[in-house]
């Protein structure tokens, strides 16, 4: 039976940002201070500043959706633990305040115009934040159903608990599942694209730019959430607390310099040698069908189109590159190195148990000033994209080549999610928008970020396909 004679929950396995929900809670655990939302379409206009406040954890703000497929964004600050502490009592009740919050603040605000009203909840206070996954997901579900059932007469008809990672779905599914008073209803899946449109303007573009995001190799099994593709290739470093390339993101309590480069060698080997790449397989003798007029801009690091015989002269990779280390301290614009000798030369000596360096001669340092180096990828102010420079030249050039020649360019975009949308994800959409009606793009991918702004699908320049990005490509290329 449902919780109340209105409200239905939902576990739907995807992100977040481009839910069609009424509101859409944004669990920033930090001070919301002047904060700033890079909205869909207007990318940095500004949260109304007026009503903005130091947030207390458990408190919340509602601001307009603006351009996003919400009406309202409901902010919260949740608890942030030390990443493998347990949460105190303190901390479990600011959690249980965040969903009371959010679904209070959801019942003052208006129903849509078919008298629906619908929230979406992130995982709050996990990944980063630290707060343990299956205890949030506990105190998420059970917040829900006592407010449910202390307000029997709410106005919310449809409650979703978005879920980022396989566990975070699993637990919820174990939750959601095992709960007799709840009614799980699948999500529907509201996609319009056609594969049959897509195929036929493929057929007949001039030009392709492909771009794409981790969702293209993570359809090849490059998945950074997978905690099985972890524990396979990197078991030395779990007792770390790390669970998925995702997690290592931002991680900063290694060791010893050893245990760092003796993850990171680990990690560039694993990409060299990724050899399960059907799709990239299939696409790159298409692009070249193209000749000259066929551009591939990709925000994966991993370098799997030039692994996959792709030229580099027809290549961007603005997010930077595995195929580089770069000095931590910038010293200077040539203050970096590629990566493959290094790796070929530090994996003997790379523990087979602990995955740990154990010749610290391997470690490398910058030759110039002598400081630390990591991998050369957009991951803070440190980053130096001198490596990257030639492609970006490429790419403008090619560009403003597209426009001049009036060619009718499509974009083909797989698995682009909204982590960074300012990288492909918005200029995609402003190609099409100021492209005269000679740029079309085929937005592919899973989940409702695969959705594109509907005005350009009203006009025929976008559509989208909700589908396995290895099932999907052969499909559109036949």
């Amino acid at each position: 039976m449902t919780l109340n004679h209105a409200a239905t929950t939902t576990m739907l396995d995807e992100t977040l940002s481009y839910l069609i929900d009424d509101m859409i809670e944004n669990g920033s655990n930090s001070p919301a201070k002047n904060k700033h939302l890079q909205h869909y379409k207007e990318h940095l206009h500004h949260l109304e500043t007026a009503r903005a406040k130091e947030l207390e954890p458990g408190d919340v703000l509602v601001t307009g959706g603006h351009s996003l497929y919400a009406s309202s964004v409901i902010h919260t600050v949740g608890p942030q633990l030390k990443r493998g502490s347990l949460p105190t009592d303190i901390e479990k009740a600011q959690l249980v305040k965040c969903y009371e919050s959010i679904l209070d603040a959801t019942e003052l605000l208006p129903s849509d115009q078919d008298d629906r009203k619908s929230v979406a909840l992130c995982c709050i206070s996990t990944g980063l934040f630290a707060f343990p996954a299956e205890q949030a997901a506990q105190i998420a579900v059970s917040t829900v159903t006592s407010w449910l059932r202390s307000h029997p007469s709410t106005t919310i008809t449809d409650v979703v608990f978005n879920t980022f990672t396989e566990s975070d779905t699993s637990i919820y599914t174990a939750l959601l599942g095992s709960c007799s008073t709840l009614s799980l209803h699948p999500v529907k899946n509201s996609s319009q694209g056609s594969v049959h449109v897509a195929r036929e303007w493929l057929r007949s573009a001039d030009a392709v730019l492909l771009t794409a995001g981790a969702g293209l190799s993570a359809a090849e099994g490059l998945d950074y959430h997978s905690r099985d593709l972890f524990k396979k290739n990197f078991p030395g470093f779990v007792k770390l607390g790390l669970t998925s390339l995702y997690s290592v993101f931002g991680y900063n309590d290694w060791p010893s310099e050893e245990h760092r480069w003796g993850y990171y060698f680990t990690h560039l080997n694993m990409i060299l040698n990724w050899s399960n790449t059907p799709t990239y397989q299939t696409l790159v003798p298409w692009l070249e069908s193209f000749g000259s007029d066929a551009f591939v801009r990709t925000s994966n690091a991993d370098g799997l189109f030039l692994a996959n015989g792709w030229s580099e002269k027809q290549f961007s990779t603005p997010q930077g590159s595995y195929a580089y280390l770069q000095c931590l301290n910038n010293c200077r614009v040539d203050a970096f190195v590629a990566s493959a000798p290094l790796v070929a030369e530090a994996m003997p000596f790379i523990d087979p148990i602990s995955q740990r360096l154990t010749d610290s001669s391997k470690i490398p340092l910058c030759r110039f000033c002598g400081s630390k180096m990591s991998i050369c990828v957009r991951a803070g102010s440190w980053f130096n994209s001198e490596p990257y420079k030639s492609g970006e030249t490429q790419w403008k050039g090619w560009i403003s080549r597209m426009r001049k020649e009036k060619k009718n360019l499509v974009v083909l975009e797989l698995g682009v999610g909204m982590n960074t949308p300012g990288v492909l994800r918005w200029p995609n959409e402003d190609l099409v928008e100021r492209g005269q009606g000679m740029v079309k793009l085929i937005r592919v991918g899973m989940g409702s970020e695969t959705m594109v702004p509907w005005e350009q699908e009203d006009d025929g320049l976008s559509t989208f396909i909700q589908g396995d990005i290895q099932r999907v490509v052969p499909l559109l290329l036949e």
